[in-house]
């Protein structure tokens, strides 16, 4: 998807390289009005009693997908123990430990959509409802075509994957996601499998 056609030419190279610097400089600029956001906001995403999305009987598992409206949106396996995400040019480092979720949304309706992080949100092994950090997700989707599951409009009939990021003390995962097509929305909550690896 939004893949680049053609051969290694000079045009065609050149034509990525400015995909890929301008991708880097909407997601900076994303997230730099995220950052003076969080700093008024006191910078940390909130953690509250798990009290919305569907409840746990309703969630579908990883891998697939369910329906909010006329967008269809799924999860796979959360990678945990992630100190650090985007790059040291241009990224953020966890207060704790980030925990990455790639998303697949797909755009059923007949005009573009745009998906919010705010209407994001997940549940930890606490029972604790996270809300995701919003610059760390922009950073963590830095390319030219995740960049399309936060920065730009998802096409009517588009499918588009990309990560959505949360930070987490250590020793904590998640153990559900719940994704919105927008604020306000029943939304659809997948439940996660435990992360391999690094905790």
């Amino acid at each position: 998807m939004f893949h680049a056609i053609g051969g290694n030419t000079p045009d065609a190279n050149d034509r990525r390289t400015v995909i890929a610097i301008g991708a880097i400089i909407t997601a900076a600029s994303v997230a730099g009005l995220l950052a003076i956001i969080g700093t008024v906001t006191g910078g940390h995403p909130r953690a509250t009693p798990a009290t919305v999305g569907q409840t746990v009987a309703d969630a579908i598992p990883a891998g697939t997908t369910g329906r909010d409206g006329t967008t269809l949106l799924g999860a796979a396996d959360q990678r945990c123990g992630i100190p650090q995400v985007g790059s040291d040019a241009v990224g953020q480092t966890a207060h704790g430990q980030y925990c990455v979720v790639d998303i697949t949304v797909t755009n059923t309706g007949r005009y573009p959509t745009v998906l919010m992080i705010a209407a994001q949100g997940a549940t930890d092994t606490t029972g604790t409802h996270r809300t995701p950090d919003q610059v760390a997700s922009i950073y963590a989707a830095i390319g030219p075509d995740r960049l399309s599951t936060w920065v730009r409009a998802i096409p009517a009939g588009a499918t588009v994957t990309g990560p959505i990021v949360f930070d987490l003390p250590a020793g904590i995962h998640l153990v559900n996601v719940d994704l919105h097509a927008t604020l306000g929305t029943p939304g659809v909550t997948v439940t996660l499998p435990a992360p391999q690896g690094k905790q």
